[in-house]
């Protein structure tokens, strides 16, 4: 089967792209070539493409990681057409419109389709409540379709088109079976199908029943089918022990039908509540999981064997969800502009939105509130200040706003402080007076949390949420707290000239 590759393929890109937030250029470009690759190795992977550029855009992954990636799944599929061109007359990726029409047999009511002409040979023979699985359609030797005569590529397009009219005409009908096989899905029991017996055909036997005898397909039987596929009969052997360890496994490694359903519903979940960041990390596995979940049973049938794929990613999803948002938004914090190689974006972590009130103090001790894990993660990564440098080998900066000293500058509150005040050495906090001296002049709250609401992300951090304030440098001069520190350093004054000498009267 080729579901285990393109589950593979299919992993494998969307871990790529969720590796950082905005992926580089390259990343992106052999993310879409896996999709590519993965599509030609089931046709369900093209939908696959649409939802992963549509979550690249959602989240913001930047322009450049877009178009590399849908260029490389458009030169993987374009190439892909054109040898099925050369090799089949027409350009294409399969020829699956049977499954479609075969999926349409089980509520198909031709009094309402009206097909025309050959069309009409199609319709099914059985009520609507005697109708058999789709895939029986398929390979059943009494199939209409196969009763038709041409060749494969004829009774294809044949059943494509009375596919189209058949939907077209009863769309409520096609919904409703399509979802009615999607529940199969999160069923208790594991459902025997598509036809009835004692075991599925996934599931290992204890012994292995021979090829049947009848007419499988195209009027040849299953051991002349797969002997013309391989070269060799496709009997099935049981060789141990490896047959009696992957009887043991299936015993128990399989997920319940509801279990499956509460894994999605987490995903869900963390999707929603990262809402305000459009799904965060969580939303790729989360809708491509979904959408190998769902839409198979609407193109094709329920089967097993299609929900396998899905796994992965849904379970990625749902562990995604308890991840903590706190570490996501340090890793969006430590993103710099250019970072993102060859694409020129700023290269983030799966981002969500950061904490609200924690920041380290500077004595290191955790801050009113804070939690030891939430000192822990801020430790070493001073968001709003750095490290103050001595004071005599630092010059003050000047805002281009205001065109002012960031510190230094003359405070006119007017006063003094007792004389019992004296200043330190250690780094201090100076508050902005006026939202001017802001970098932008935008009065905003020392969070970079805003910086990502828009319609693209900020090229630059806030250089400056908060201005260290040097000490004093002239510590024995007495301290005045209302003083700016250009008022500060000057020769002190010396003792108050003598009095002249009095004069007589």
């Amino acid at each position: 089967m080729a579901d285990l590759l393109f589950q593979f393929l299919a992993v494998l890109a969307v871990t790529l792209l969720l590796w950082r937030r905005r992926p580089a250029t390259w990343v992106a470009a052999l993310a879409g070539a896996l999709l590519a690759a993965a599509t030609v190795t089931r046709t369900v992977g093209l939908p696959l493409i649409a939802v992963v550029l549509v979550c690249l855009l959602v989240r913001r992954a930047g322009w450049r990681a877009v178009v590399a990636a849908t260029l490389t799944a458009a030169i993987g599929l374009g190439g892909y057409a054109a040898w099925f061109a050369s090799e089949h007359g027409t350009y294409g990726l399969t020829r699956g419109n049977a499954f479609l029409w075969a999926r349409t047999m089980t509520f198909a009511d031709c009094s309402v389709i009206r097909p025309p002409g050959p069309e009409a040979a199609l319709c099914p023979v059985e009520p609507a409540g005697a109708r058999k699985a789709p895939p029986v359609y398929i390979w059943d030797g009494d199939s209409p379709l196969n009763r038709i005569k041409g060749s494969w590529a004829e009774r294809d397009a044949l059943a494509g088109a009375f596919a189209t009219r058949a939907i077209t005409a009863q769309p409520v009908d096609f919904l409703r079976t399509g979802l009615q096989d999607v529940a199969h899905i999160f069923d208790w029991t594991r459902r025997v199908y598509p036809t009835p017996g004692p075991q599925s055909a996934y599931v290992f036997p204890d012994t292995a029943r021979p090829f049947p005898a009848g007419t499988a397909s195209q009027g040849r039987t299953a051991e002349e089918l797969t002997t013309a596929y391989q070269g060799a009969s496709g009997a099935p052997v049981l060789v141990e022990p490896y047959a009696g360890l992957l009887r043991g496994y299936q015993e128990y490694g399989y997920v319940r039908g509801p279990y499956l359903a509460v894994i999605c519903l987490i995903g869900l979940v963390g999707v929603l509540m990262r809402l305000r960041r459009f799904g965060g990390a969580v939303l790729l596995p989360w809708a491509a999981g979904t959408v190998l979940l769902v839409l198979p049973p609407f193109i094709a049938a329920f089967d097993h064997r299609y929900v396998v794929p899905a796994l992965p990613l849904v379970c990625l999803a749902a562990g995604l969800a308890f991840g903590s948002r706190r570490h996501e938004a340090r890793v969006l914090d430590e993103a710099r502009p250019g970072d993102g190689g060859p694409s020129g974006d700023p290269v983030d972590g799966p981002a969500d939105d950061p904490p609200d009130d924690h920041y380290r103090e500077p004595g290191g001790e955790p801050s009113y509130g804070q939690t030891e894990e939430d000192h822990r993660w801020a430790s070493g990564r001073p968001v709003y200040a750095s490290p103050v440098p001595d004071p005599q080998d630092r010059a003050p900066r000047h805002d281009g706003a205001a065109g002012m000293p960031l510190f230094g500058r003359q405070g006119g509150y007017g006063g003094s402080a007792t004389p019992d005040v004296q200043p330190h050495q250690h780094a201090e906090f100076y508050l902005p007076e006026r939202p001017s001296d802001l970098p932008h002049g935008v009065p905003v709250e020392p969070r970079h949390q805003l910086a990502d609401i828009g319609p693209w992300s900020a090229a630059h951090r806030d250089a400056q949420p908060l201005v260290p304030y040097m000490p004093d440098p002239d510590p024995g001069e007495p301290f005045d707290f209302f003083k700016g520190n250009g008022e500060h350093g000057r020769p002190r004054p010396g003792p108050p000239a003598a009095p002249p000498p009095s004069q007589g009267v």
